[in-house]
C-alpha cells in the first residue's frame, strides 16, 4: 500500500496511473517519466515523488502541450472522493516544479496557465 499525505492507495488503485487508461511513458535526454512503473528521473537520478506528484505528472504528460484545467489534474489524479481544492492542485505542481528543476535547472517543463491550469512542454528557460 502507498501511504500519501491525503489518500491511502494499494496496487493499481492509484487514479491517473491504472491500467485501463495509462500514461505513455515521457523522455527526453535529460527527463524520463514511466508512470506505469511509478518511476520518474532527473538527470538519470530517481525523483522522490508522491503518488499524487506523479499523477499529476502522468496526467499533464498524457496529454502534452495542451493546457488541463485544475479540475481535469484533480479528477485524473485524485479521483473519486473527498473535494480536493484549486489551491492543493498549485500546491502539487509547485513541488513538481522543484524537485525537476533541482537537478535540471535549465529547462521549464510545467507552464503556467493563469486562471486556467497547467501545461506540460519542454521549454529552455531562456525561450520563456
Amino acid at each position: 500500500m502507498i501511504e500519501s499525505e491525503d489518500r491511502s492507495y494499494s496496487g493499481e488503485d492509484l487514479p491517473g496511473l491504472g491500467e485501463n487508461d495509462p500514461a505513455p511513458d515521457y523522455s527526453d535526454d535529460q527527463l524520463e517519466i514511466r508512470p506505469a512503473q511509478f518511476v520518474a528521473r532527473a538527470d538519470g537520478e530517481n525523483l522522490e515523488l508522491t503518488p499524487l506528484e506523479l499523477g499529476v505528472l502522468a496526467e499533464l504528460t498524457r496529454h502534452q502541450g495542451a493546457v488541463r484545467t485544475r479540475a481535469q489534474l484533480i479528477k485524473a489524479a485524485w479521483g473519486p472522493g473527498p473535494p480536493v481544492g484549486a489551491r492543493t492542485v498549485d500546491v502539487r505542481v509547485k513541488r513538481l516544479r522543484d524537485k525537476i528543476s533541482e537537478r535540471i535547472p535549465d529547462v521549464d517543463y510545467i507552464h503556467t496557465h493563469a486562471g486556467i491550469g497547467y501545461r506540460f512542454e519542454r521549454r529552455a528557460r531562456s525561450q520563456n
